[in-house]
C-alpha cells in the first residue's frame, strides 16, 4: 500500500503528468471548435463526441489521482480554490443535460477551457494579479468618470448649439465622449466643433492626453504594481516548498533515528535489570 501511495503522489506531482492534462485541455479545445463546422461534424460528429467524454473521463482519473496522493488528508485538495474549479468543472460537467437543453450542455463544456488557467502556474498568477488588480482599477475607473463627467458637461456648453447631434445632451455628450476616447471617428467630431471654434482642438486633445494615454499609464501601473507583489508570493512559496522526496528523507532519518534511541533505552533498561 505505501509503495502504490508513493507511486500515485509522484504522479500527481510529476511534470509529465501536468503537460499532458494541458495537452488534452487544448485537444478539448480544438473539438469545442470543430464543433462550429457542420461539415466537419457531419462527417465526424461521432469521434467529436467519444473525444469529449473520453477528455472528461481522463479529468475525472486526474481528480482521483490528485485526491488519493494527498492521503490520509485528502481534504486538503479543497483547500486549493483553483481545484475546487477544476471540481465544478467536472460536475457541471456530468450533469446529464437532453431534449431542448442539450444546447446547454455544449456550452458548459467551454468551462472545461478554464482548465488552462488551473494547470498553468504562470497563467494562475496573471489571473491573480488581474484579480488583486481590481480595488486599484475601481478607483482609476472612478477617476475616469470624474474626468469624463466634466468633460461631457463643458462639451453641451460649448458645441450643442453648433452640433447638437452629438452634443445635444449630457448623455449624447458622454457617448460622444466615448467615441473619442476609442478613437471612433473622433478627428470628423473635432473637425465638425472647430468650424465653430478655432480652439476646440485644445479641449478634445486634452481630453484624450488625460483619460487616454495617462489612464493607460495608470492601468499598467497597477497591473505592474500587483504582478511584483504576486511574483513575490510565488517565490515565497517555492521557498517554503521541499521537493517530496527530501520530504520522505528526512522522515526516514527521523524513523531511524527514534529506532535507534529506543534499542538505546531497550539496552539500558536491560542493564539495569541485571544490574
Amino acid at each position: 500500500m505505501q509503495t502504490l501511495d508513493k507511486v500515485i503522489r509522484r504522479v500527481a506531482g510529476a511534470p509529465a503528468f501536468e503537460r499532458f492534462i494541458f495537452a488534452v485541455i487544448v485537444a478539448n479545445g480544438l473539438l469545442l471548435g470543430l464543433e462550429t463546422y457542420p461539415y466537419v461534424v457531419d462527417q465526424l460528429g461521432v469521434w467529436i463526441e467519444i473525444g469529449h467524454w473520453s477528455a472528461l473521463a481522463i479529468f475525472i482519473v486526474e481528480f482521483f489521482v490528485k485526491i488519493l496522493a494527498l492521503r490520509p488528508r485528502p481534504v486538503r485538495y479543497f483547500r486549493d480554490p483553483w481545484n475546487i474549479i477544476d471540481f465544478c468543472v467536472i460536475v457541471i460537467a456530468l450533469i446529464p443535460l437532453v431534449g431542448n437543453i442539450a444546447l446547454l450542455g455544449r456550452l458548459v463544456r467551454l468551462f472545461r477551457m478554464l482548465r488552462l488557467v488551473t494547470t498553468s502556474a504562470r497563467l494562475r498568477v496573471i489571473v491573480g494579479t488581474l484579480i488583486r488588480a481590481v480595488p486599484s482599477v475601481f478607483f482609476i475607473v472612478v477617476l475616469l468618470s470624474i474626468i469624463g463627467y466634466m468633460y461631457a458637461v463643458a462639451g453641451y456648453h460649448f458645441f450643442h448649439a453648433h452640433d447638437p447631434f452629438h452634443w445635444g445632451s449630457l448623455a449624447k455628450s458622454a457617448l460622444t465622449l466615448f467615441r473619442v476616447i476609442t478613437f471612433e471617428g473622433w478627428t470628423t467630431i473635432m473637425d465638425t466643433a472647430m468650424e465653430h471654434s478655432p480652439f476646440a482642438w485644445v479641449y478634445f486633445v486634452s481630453f484624450i492626453v488625460i483619460s487616454g494615454f495617462v489612464a493607460v499609464n495608470l492601468f499598467v501601473a497597477a497591473i505592474i504594481n500587483e504582478w511584483d507583489e504576486a511574483e513575490r508570493i510565488r517565490a515565497r512559496e517555492l521557498e517554503a516548498e521541499l521537493p517530496y522526496d527530501a520530504v520522505i528523507a528526512e522522515m526516514r532519518a527521523t524513523q531511524e533515528a527514534l529506532r535507534r534511541l529506543e534499542q538505546k533505552l531497550e539496552g539500558e533498561v536491560e542493564r539495569r535489570r541485571e544490574g
